[in-house]
């Protein structure tokens, strides 16, 4: 399967920079609190590692998770932080943000119990 293809059928990248665009508002917002430009700064990262590295195999595993999770009759609701919250958060706390990598295999590795339960 093309990562694009399925990528752009799940929406994930288009999430990434969803989240990327909100937190900017944020950072307008609440200019005082640079959580929010470091959440944006670490979005952005994702949203170019993505791009970057369409063949890495977390992607292929991140689109086969998406996959099942949001296949389920309950369309990923019992999935809690959900993945646009999980998205929403990268990078907002205090402390260097884990790699792109390393949050795009914790997302799929915390799918996979997800979908096992």
């Amino acid at each position: 399967m093309d990562i694009h293809c399925i990528f752009e059928d799940a929406g994930f990248l288009d999430e990434v920079t969803d989240q990327a665009a909100w937190r900017r508002e944020k950072a307008v917002e609440y200019p005082d609190d640079d959580r929010n430009v470091k959440s944006v700064a670490a979005l952005d990262a994702l949203a170019d590692w993505i791009t970057a590295h369409p063949s890495a195999p977390v992607l292929g595993e991140l689109a086969d998770a998406l996959e099942y999770l949001y296949a389920g009759p309950d369309y990923g609701i019992t999935f809690v932080p959900s993945v646009s919250e999980r998205l929403g958060r990268y990078g907002f706390h205090d402390g260097r943000p884990e790699s792109p990598e390393t949050f795009l295999t914790d997302l799929v590795a915390a799918i996979a119990r997800e979908v096992a339960s």
